[in-house]
């Protein structure tokens, strides 16, 4: 598999990770992680990560290189999202689901590199 095909199966792999273990795993409310600081660091990345994203496929050069970038991104969001939930609303195991999700997203960032 080469570079758009592998990144679609890593963006299936985390779909598919944060559905289901959201549904075993999470117990609680997670309302409290909503603050300002939390929604604009989150929307920052998404809007990199779609900026990103959007480049590599309306592209015309072979710019594939830059989804390990997307993934590292990912990595970083995914990063910041488990350190939150495990400071503020540990309680719902929750920063579990954020981490297994940055494991995947390093270990796609490192086979998308190279």
């Amino acid at each position: 598999m080469q570079g758009i095909e592998l990144f679609l199966l890593y963006v299936l792999a985390i779909i598919l990770v944060e559905f289901i273990l959201k549904r075993f795993i999470i117990k609680g409310d997670r309302e409290k992680i909503y603050t300002t600081t939390f929604l604009l660091v989150m929307g920052f990345f998404a809007l990199i990560i779609v900026v990103l994203f959007t480049v590599v496929l309306y592209s015309g050069t072979a710019m594939s290189y830059l989804l390990s970038y997307i993934a590292i991104l990912a990595c970083l969001a995914f990063g910041f999202r488990a350190f939150m939930e495990g400071k503020f609303i540990r309680e719902t195991n929750s920063h579990f689901v954020s981490l297994i999700s940055l494991a995947i997203s390093f270990v796609f960032a490192i086979i998308l590199r190279s």
